[in-house]
C-alpha cells in the first residue's frame, strides 16, 4: 500500500468536514429544532395539566358548596315558598289549634300585598280560648317552617258560657309570605 499523500490527507479532511457539515445541517439541526419544539409543547401541556389539576381539586370543593347551597335554598323555600299553599297553612294552623283547644270563630284571608321580592298574604283570625292555651298556640305558630307573623294581637277577657268555657277572645292578623316570581 502506498503512503497517503498530503493532498489526499487534505481531501480526506475536507470530506470529513463536509460530511460532518451535511450530517449536522441535514440531521442534527432539524432534530434539535424538533426536540426544542417538543420540549415547548410538553411544557405547555404540563402547564395546562397543572391548571386542570387545580380546577379538578376545586371541583370537589365546588360540589360541596353547591350541595350546601341547594340545602340552604330548600330550607329558604320552606320558609318562603314559591307557591301560596295557603290551604295547607290553614289546615296546619287549625290542627295546632285543636291541640290547644282553640275555638276558631272566623278565618278570613285578605287581598295580597305585593312587595319588591315577596307577596304578603294577610289572614284575619278570631278565636276564643284559654289564656295559657293562647300562648302555647302562638308559640307553635312561630315555630312553623313557613314564615308566619302575628300582628295586631287583641286579647280581651270574656265570660264563659255553657257552650264555650274559654276565658279570652282573641283577634289577630296572621301574615305569611310567598316568594315573588317575576
Amino acid at each position: 500500500m502506498e503512503p497517503i499523500t498530503k493532498q489526499q490527507k487534505i481531501l480526506i479532511g475536507f470530506l470529513i468536514i463536509g460530511g460532518l457539515y451535511v450530517f449536522n445541517s441535514r440531521f442534527l439541526k432539524p432534530q434539535g429544532i424538533k426536540l426544542k419544539n417538543l420540549k415547548q409543547e410538553v411544557s405547555q401541556k404540563e402547564s395546562k395539566l397543572q391548571i386542570v389539576k387545580q380546577r379538578a381539586s376545586q371541583l370537589e370543593q365546588l360540589k360541596l358548596e353547591f350541595d350546601l347551597l341547594k340545602r340552604e335554598l330548600s330550607d329558604a323555600e320552606q320558609k318562603l315558598p314559591k307557591r301560596k299553599e295557603i290551604s295547607e297553612l290553614l289546615r296546619k294552623m287549625t290542627r295546632t289549634g285543636q291541640k290547644y283547644k282553640i275555638n276558631f270563630l272566623s278565618i278570613s284571608p285578605q287581598p295580597e300585598v305585593v312587595q319588591t321580592y315577596f307577596v304578603e298574604i294577610p289572614i284575619y283570625v278570631n278565636i276564643s280560648t284559654y289564656y295559657h292555651s293562647l300562648g302555647s298556640f302562638l308559640a307553635e305558630l312561630g315555630q312553623f317552617e313557613r314564615i308566619v307573623k302575628i300582628k295586631n294581637l287583641n286579647v280581651m277577657a270574656r265570660q264563659a258560657t255553657d257552650e264555650d268555657s274559654s276565658n279570652v277572645s282573641v283577634s289577630f292578623r296572621l301574615e305569611t309570605y310567598v316568594f315573588k316570581l317575576n
